[in-house]
């Protein structure tokens, strides 16, 4: 099934950003946000009705300003708002899109995953005497 795309004019435009709580991966991260009214109109100029449009993702490459004539394909409506992933700045013929997270951002919290539950293993099975490392610590530190 196509999509149905929608042709008008921006009205209204956000952006801001959001925390991220959606996955202990993206914990403490921030989501950006574009937003704004779609102001569709028909062929004589008359407006015809408003979309309310967002974007959401850690990074949303492309410009969009005030005015701008776009076209937006409508894949997923949610509450009443098009949610969506790019769209096509008509006025400026460039591509507005959310990058995916990074792939270095991914290795980096799997080698976390890693060390941590490594780690874990060692403290359950008996291999670092967490007991012992306290005692000392205690020692060493005395208050």
């Amino acid at each position: 099934m196509k999509a149905k795309t929608q042709i008008g004019v921006v009205r209204n435009l956000r952006r801001g950003d959001e925390g991220s709580t959606s996955n202990i991966a993206q914990a403490g991260k921030r989501d950006q946000i574009l937003s704004f009214r779609l102001e569709l109109t028909d062929a004589t100029g008359d407006i015809t009705g408003y979309l309310q449009v967002e974007m959401r993702g850690e990074n949303i490459a492309g410009d969009v300003a005030e005015g701008d004539r776009v076209e937006v394909e409508v894949h997923k409506v949610r509450d009443g708002i098009v949610a969506t992933k790019s769209f096509q700045n008509l006025t400026t013929h460039s591509r507005v899109y959310v990058r995916g997270r990074s792939i270095f951002a991914f290795i980096t919290f799997a080698i976390f995953l890693i060390v941590f539950f490594t780690i874990l293993y060692f403290i359950l099975s008996g291999w670092i005497d967490v007991n012992h490392a306290i005692k000392t610590f205690e020692r060493v530190h005395p208050q």
